[in-house]
């Protein structure tokens, strides 16, 4: 599988109703990548959180969410997605890929 280091953490209401275990196994061949999910909270304060709280064992991360208007313009690095569609557009997958190629890149849209 492309991209080793990559680690999942989810936010998604999912999380209300399935355990890390079923999220998991939700994520199908990504499962593996799965550490965890994020409190419940206030999207942008929550994964702050997670990040403050992993510091030092990752060196970049990019958040995808289906909701721009959750996060204030500039304070985390984003790719937003169709809430229907999610990762599986072609689309978003494109996205997604282009900053695992060069996470250099700006990020917000």
């Amino acid at each position: 599988m492309n991209f080793p280091d990559v680690r999942i953490i989810v936010h998604s209401t999912w999380r209300y109703d399935h355990t890390d275990d079923e999220l998991r196994q939700l994520l199908g061949g990504l499962g593996e990548r799965f550490v965890g999910s994020a409190p419940r909270g206030p999207r942008e304060q929550v994964i702050q959180m997670v990040l403050q709280a992993n510091k030092g064992k990752f060196t970049d991360y990019l958040v995808v969410d289906d909701s721009p208007h959750e996060f204030p313009e500039g304070t985390l690095k984003t790719l937003f997605v169709d809430g229907i569609l999610g990762l599986g557009s072609a689309m978003n997958q494109a996205g997604l890929v282009t900053w695992l190629v060069n996470p250099a890149l700006p990020k917000e849209e």
